[in-house]
């Protein structure tokens, strides 16, 4: 249509809108695509009673300069950043000497789309090195519910900041003891309109004034468009083209018509008139815009050799680029980066990934030198003295020890500890009482896919893999042809035990299939390698109520050399969240596939997928609804667009029901008044 009309034409879309956003932090940003809610301003102020880990404050610090040697105290002035991170946008600010009160009053201004609207910000703070990336010393989650949802225009907090291991199971109303210190933030939302309204009166303020208003020729002038097309606008919005209108009420119409401007130019419009008017309020001096421009607190944080490396066009970050494994999280939607050592990485993608790696995969003798050494590992792990490797491996992964059943002590090996209970209430099952909404069987990195087509053409790049590779059985693949299909990677930092996605009976466990001990990291999948059709796996059929067939495999990979069944076995009755069995040592995967039509799977974990991206779940939480329970489908739209959608829901059913009770007293009154009327009914 000729009245479709965006800002392009009028020349306020410019190359330099890219720039200015990859400068201020929206380089993830899909700028064609990408939905906004509003803006976030959040601006970090002071800390408070601020210690490294193992400080119990400041003086400490000073305390021990005092009785170091000449040689050290150059390394006990240290200096700390803030970091701030809000889905796939992270912020820092310029580094500042570590003492026990510090100030920064910096600023950034998050894009927040409408799925981020029950979204957390992780505000952190670093230990800044010059070479090496920086180290995290605490942090705090933010929910933006209560801005987002109108309830509140402006946040102001004191955020406990606490060690990684404490982030997850945080509130904001607890003081933990091992708190580094508490900062003082205060958040602020801009919603879209209010955006475009301010926008539109600065624009219309320039060809009229507040007092006069602006007539159809200064409007034109504006857009630099055609007279009709601006006449259009004003018919649109009601408004009588022959007289001089208001600005605020012209504003507040366009502010209506999102597509009148485009998002991110909306965005970068405001960050360029938030320092002149922090100008304007006196405080310009005191507040600075954070460094925008990366991805993950992990980008954020990473020393010079990288920063050198990426400058030069060396390597990039991206969420789908090979040097790193980046994965998001489900409950906060931000994307982090799995701890993985840079030597276990280039070693993966030697052999997985490049022609002369594959060459040596392929030798007779590597897939045996590979189960030898998982199955050794194996053994080693299950010696009394791998206890000792124990705190390391907590420390070194952020394990959250309150979660877990046993004491630490009481383990009798590293295995004994690898495959831990956790507390009952740990991982709540996802609507216990609702058979019809499958779970997580385990926590994990999820890919879901609706079709194992989609399966392979976004991730498992493998040409050998087909459903009976996978199941090692051509009658039972044909019976989930066309089927969904969700796989559960397990880093070894994960708990490694597996439950029931739904409730049902096993009605068949196979052999032991496989002889390969591949890796299951993404570094493997995404390469040619038969990582699915060649490990060693197990694979159980499942005869559920709600969902048909559905077959459960678990999956071996390198250094787990054993894969251990606790509840499941040929004739037992399984319910949602129950223990099946552990993975030993090492990492490891589920893949859970459904028959045709048979689940609705979570959007988010389709679009994740989709972007190529893994989602990061606890087991027991929400993984897709039966297909046929509408009702189940309404409550999955429920929590992805809030209490709207419940009285939605509830209004239509409501309105069915009316709608055939009506019907039907009416058709009996009709029947029994006369056959006449009864022919004319029927007719009609």
């Amino acid at each position: 249509s000729n009245n479709n009309l965006t800002l392009s034409e009028s020349g306020f879309e410019r190359q330099d809108t890219y720039n200015h956003i990859n400068r201020v932090g929206g380089n993830s940003i899909n700028k064609d695509k990408s939905e906004m809610l509003g803006i976030i301003t959040l601006t970090v102020g002071k800390l408070h009673n601020f210690h490294f880990p193992n400080e119990s404050t400041a003086q400490d610090t000073a305390a021990k300069r005092k009785a170091t040697p000449l040689r050290s105290v150059r390394r006990i002035a240290r200096t700390i950043n803030t970091t701030v991170s809000f889905g796939k946008q992270t912020f820092k600010t310029t580094p500042k000497k570590a003492d026990k009160d510090v100030s920064w009053d910096d600023s950034c201004h998050i894009w927040v789309e409408p799925s981020q609207s029950t979204s957390q910000m992780l505000v952190s703070i670093f230990e800044e090195h010059k070479f090496v990336n920086n180290s995290f010393v605490g942090g705090s989650l933010v929910d933006v519910e209560p801005l987002t949802s109108g309830r509140t225009h402006t946040l102001e907090l004191t955020l406990d900041l606490v060690p990684q291991s404490e982030l997850s199971r945080k509130s904001d109303s607890d003081f933990s003891p091992n708190s580094v210190g508490r900062f003082f933030v205060i958040a602020t939302i801009r919603r879209r309109e209010e955006l475009g309204q301010v926008f539109w009166q600065t624009m219309l303020r320039s060809v009229g004034s507040l007092d006069g208003g602006v007539d159809l020729a200064g409007f034109r002038d504006i857009l630099a468009v055609a007279a009709s097309k601006a006449g259009w606008l004003f018919q649109e919005l009601g408004l009588d083209q022959n007289k001089r209108v208001d600005i605020s009420e012209l504003s507040q119409g366009l502010a209506t018509l999102p597509d009148l401007v485009a998002n991110y130019t909306l965005y970068s419009w405001s960050i360029d008139t938030w320092q002149p008017q922090a100008e304007k309020d006196g405080t310009s001096g005191k507040h600075k815009t954070m460094q925008g421009g990366f991805l993950t607190t992990s980008h954020a944080s990473a020393g010079l050799a990288f920063q050198a490396s990426e400058w030069l066009g060396i390597q990039k970050y991206h969420t789908y680029n090979d040097p790193f494994i980046l994965v998001k999280e489900r409950g906060s939607g931000m994307l982090v980066e799995e701890v993985i050592s840079l030597g276990i990485n280039l070693s993966m993608r030697t052999l997985y990934q490049t022609k002369t790696g594959r060459a040596m995969l392929m030798l007779p003798s590597t897939p045996l030198l590979m189960r030898e050494m998982s199955v050794k590992i194996g053994h080693q792990k299950d010696r009394p003295s791998s206890t000792e490797e124990i705190p390391g491996f907590i420390k070194h992964f952020a394990i959250n020890t309150s979660e877990i059943l046993e004491p630490i002590e009481s383990f009798k090996s590293f295995n004994d500890f690898f495959s831990r209970h956790l507390k009952p209430d740990m991982r709540p099952i996802h609507r216990a009482e609702q058979p019809q909404h499958a779970v997580q069987p385990a926590d994990a990195r999820v890919s879901a896919f609706e079709d194992v087509d989609s399966a392979k053409r976004l991730w498992i790049k493998s040409k050998a893999f087909t459903l009976e590779g996978l199941l090692g059985d051509r009658q039972l693949a044909e019976a989930f042809e066309g089927g969904s299909l969700l796989i559960s990677r397990l880093a070894p930092q994960d708990y490694h035990r597996f439950h029931s996605p739904v409730d049902g009976k096993v009605v068949s466990l196979s052999p032991l299939l496989g002889t390969q001990y591949w890796t299951v990291n993404p570094i493997a999948i995404n390469s040619p390698t038969p990582v699915f059709t060649e490990n060693v796996r197990r694979v159980a059929v499942i005869e559920s109520p709600q969902f048909g067939k559905v077959a459960f495999v678990c999956i071996g990979a390198t250094m787990v050399g054993t894969i251990e069944f606790s509840n499941l076995k040929e004739g037992a009755t399984l319910t949602r969240g129950l223990d099946l069995g552990t993975f030993k040592f090492g990492g490891s995967t589920c893949v859970t596939v459904f028959q045709k039509d048979a689940i609705l799977l979570d959007s988010d974990l389709v679009i994740n997928s989709q972007q190529k991206l893994e989602t990061l779940v606890k087991m027991g939480t929400s993984l897709g609804v039966e297909h046929g329970d509408i009702y189940g489908f309404l409550a999955v739209l429920t929590v992805e667009s809030g209490f709207a959608v419940v009285v939605l829901r509830d209004v239509v059913y409501l309105g069915i029901i009316t709608f055939f009770a009506v019907k039907y007293i009416f058709m009996i009154a009709m029947l029994a008044a006369s056959p006449l009327q009864h022919f004319i009914l029927f007719e009609l």
